[in-house]
């Protein structure tokens, strides 16, 4: 007997998302140039997401990173602000033992659970497709057409 996996709906997350054979988590950086790169990684693959930058504690636990608000308020963010909206090198906290938002790898992330994917068009849009894929040209491999701010 076989057991089809494919859209089995195995669990909610921390926002209440159904976990399905889509679910994925999409994030920004950019690194010191202003290099931006799109990463997106399907949650039943076998890969690692990075929940912070190597320096420090950015969130207190899975739960905390798929919800991305602030638990504890800092400064001029109350708490429940969206992580998202926040500076990437701004710090959250002076206490080393806490999450603090300036410790995360990500400029912003979010976890779909649709079949989605973002692109960058000509004007340097980002752009969502759902259901769609984005095909490059033949002289394009995503890694050539990238956006410097």
């Amino acid at each position: 007997m076989s057991l089809v996996v494919n859209k089995q709906y195995v669990a909610k997350d921390a926002n209440g998302k159904t976990i399905t054979a889509d679910y994925s988590f999409h994030a920004l950086s950019r690194d010191a140039t202003g290099l931006l790169t799109y990463t997106k990684v399907n949650w039943f693959e076998n890969s690692n997401i990075d929940m912070d930058n190597g320096q420090g504690l950015a969130y207190g636990s899975v739960g905390d990173f798929q919800v991305n608000e602030l638990t504890k308020a800092s400064g001029s963010y109350p708490v429940g602000t969206n992580i998202n909206e926040i500076p990437i090198d701004y710090s959250s906290s002076d206490e080393p033992r806490e999450p603090n938002t300036k410790n995360r790898k990500y400029e912003q992330h979010t976890f779909d659970e649709n079949n989605a994917r973002y692109y960058m068009d000509a004007n340097g849009n980002l752009v969502l497709r759902i259901n769609n894929s984005y095909q490059y040209g033949a002289s394009q491999d995503g890694e050539t057409r990238n956006w410097q701010g």
